[in-house]
């Protein structure tokens, strides 16, 4: 089985206006302003640390996110889920570290690597029953780790900038109340609304920065290196499969959905292939945004994804105007995007720690969740894959009953 199965873009595209409504939209939205200040201020520091130049920087930002936004409009559409496809986030902090030593040719070349091994992976068909058979208690161990400081962010920001935090806040937290009215107008966007014009009163908003320009795409002949390969492409792969996919997985096992992993590798493998060339990063399926447009708060599961077709809409717009992504993300103020993204995963959140620690798995589930948190790094690859073969070797050792069927 090369891809699953599933309902069909026909069907999805004619209920797509239907299902277009304030609730998919502003999730879709908020979704996209996270991908573009927290994840776009990593990519230029990497550019920056790397000593890329501006053309390398917009290419990077072009192909990546209308590969990501193109992907993301097939897979919401066949499978009828709101699944999105990006640059992986911790991928570019792993270049920005080899960039000291390694030149970016070299780096084009252990990317190219990278994809086809996902792909090689995806051509197998064996990474759905490698992943379905994970524990999914552990699974939402690692997702809850990977999510907590987004929540710690809601608290942080009320004590660095209580004047814009604290009414977002309340707005949210009222909307919620009235549960009846969340499902017309959803509890994010009244926060989004009170954030910018409270961020635009204070004099944190600046809409003067905003420059229209279209960008440019630049070919890059890659050059193999053994040690460039060798540092980057197998914890690239990692990453993007048992870190990335493996968060967003979780985040739609969560919200009811069964997610088409094989096809979810092909679309990154793929995805990675063409980035490569034009100096992107890996690509991946999405955790956070997938967190943000997944929940029930988005409306009915049918629905759904048509958030993310907003996302993958919005990325492609966005990868064309590639220059004004570069400047974008100091509109807003940073504490602003974080607390909005907080308060969007914040039943994504609860659900994790829920779902995790109700039942089997307990041990394994903790020791996931501690090491995930403790954002530790061996061998190049970061905490959230060494939770969860921590947690899968604790609760092998000290739940194996929990392993019967």
């Amino acid at each position: 089985m090369l891809i699953e199965s599933g309902p069909g873009i026909g069907q999805s595209l004619r209920d797509l206006p239907k299902h277009l409504n304030l609730l998919t939209l502003s999730h879709g939205f908020v979704g996209w302003v996270f991908s573009m200040t927290g994840p776009m201020l990593i990519l230029l520091s990497v550019a920056e640390q790397g000593n890329l130049p501006s053309e390398i920087t917009v290419s990077w930002i072009f192909i990546g996110l209308s590969v990501g936004g193109a992907t993301s409009w097939l897979l919401s559409l066949y499978y009828r889920q709101p699944l999105t496809v990006a640059i992986t986030i911790p991928g570019m902090v792993l270049v920005g570290t080899a960039l000291s030593h390694i030149t970016f040719p070299e780096v084009i070349g252990a990317y190219l690597v990278t994809g086809g091994l996902l792909t090689l992976v995806a051509l197998s068909g064996k990474i759905r029953p490698v992943m379905e058979w994970f524990p999914l208690p552990i699974s939402m161990a690692m997702v809850a780790g990977v999510f907590l400081p987004f929540g710690l962010k809601i608290i942080a920001a009320w004590a660095t900038d209580p004047w814009v935090s604290v009414p977002t806040t309340l707005i949210f937290l009222g909307i919620s109340f009235f549960s009846a009215h969340a499902k017309t107008f959803p509890p994010i966007l009244g926060a989004i609304l009170v954030g910018v014009l409270m961020a635009a009163a204070t004099g944190q908003a600046h809409g003067e920065l905003f420059e229209l320009n279209f960008g440019k795409l630049t070919w890059i002949s890659p050059v193999w290196s053994l040690p460039a390969i060798t540092e980057l492409s197998i914890p690239l792969f990692l990453t993007v499969v048992a870190v990335q996919n493996a968060q967003g997985s979780t985040v739609l096992r969560i919200a009811k959905y069964q997610p088409p992993l094989n096809a979810m590798t092909w679309a990154c493998g793929i995805g990675t292939l063409i980035n490569s060339v034009f100096g992107c990063a890996p690509a991946c399926i999405t955790g956070p945004v997938s967190a943000i447009i997944s929940p029930s708060s988005v409306g009915s599961k049918e629905g759904r994804y048509v958030a993310g077709i907003v996302v993958g809409t919005l990325w492609l717009i966005s990868g064309v105007l590639s220059p004004l992504v570069v400047i974008s993300s100091k509109i807003l103020p940073a504490t602003l995007i974080s607390l909005l993204a907080g308060l969007a995963l914040f039943s994504v959140l609860g659900n994790a720690f829920v779902e995790a620690f109700k039942g089997k798995y307990r041990f394994g589930a903790l020791t996931c969740f501690m090491i995930t948190v403790s954002q530790i790094t061996i061998w190049n690859v970061g905490s959230p894959f060494w939770g969860l073969v921590a947690g899968l070797l604790v609760s092998a050792v000290l739940e194996p009953s929990d392993f019967q069927k």
